[in-house]
Formats: structure tokens, sequence, C-alpha cells
């Protein structure tokens, strides 16, 4: 095996490759400062969000198509989180974005792989 070639094409490195690592670490970024603003018990209870994210993603990219029942599902999803969410002590909007944000660089990541 000859390691100093590649077969990676330079168009499959720019459209596969550089964005998937590029979501990753904006993904990662915005999930790490997160912890600054809220406590890890929220951001677990907002990573539920990731089905939701990962659906709707998923047929924004036409990847999946649309299913009512799915988006009922999700629907009940999302407000089940919003009631667990409403009594959070130490909530701050900035990190809750921070953290959706993490969410949706996730969801977009597991969809194009």
């Amino acid at each position: 095996m000859n390691l100093s070639s590649s077969s990676l094409s330079r168009r499959v490195y720019l459209t596969s490759i550089l964005p998937i690592g590029a979501l990753y670490f904006l993904s990662l970024w915005l999930s790490n400062s997160t912890y600054i603003y809220l406590s890890v018990s929220f951001i677990q209870m907002l990573k539920a969000l990731m089905p939701v994210a990962v659906y709707s993603i998923g047929i924004l990219f036409k990847k999946d198509s649309y299913k009512n029942n799915t988006m009922l599902n999700m629907v009940v999803i999302s407000i089940e989180v919003a009631i667990v969410a409403y009594g959070e002590a130490k909530y701050n909007s900035w990190g809750a974005f921070l953290q959706l944000g993490a969410v949706v660089f996730e969801a977009t990541i597991l969809v194009m792989i």
C-alpha cells in the first residue's frame, strides 16, 4: 500500500469531507461554549431535540420524505422539551441559542453522512 498517493479527488474532498469537518468543528465549538451559560442537565434536555432536527433537515435536503405521523411525533417531542425546559432555574437565552445551533450542525452532519 502506497501511503504517498491518494485516490481522493479534490471535488470529493471539497464537497464531502471539508463540509462535514467544518460542521463538526462548529458543533463542537458551540456545544462546548454552552457549558458556560447553561447547566449540564438543561443541555441534555435540549439535546433531546436531535431527532426533530435530523428529520427536519433530512426533509430540507430531500433525503427523507414528509410523513404526517412522523411530524406529529416531532411536534410532541418539541412540546415535551419545551415543558421540561420551562422550569429551568439557570436559563440563559444565549446559551440556549448556542446549544440549538450545535444541535442543528450535528443533525446536518448526520444527514450528510
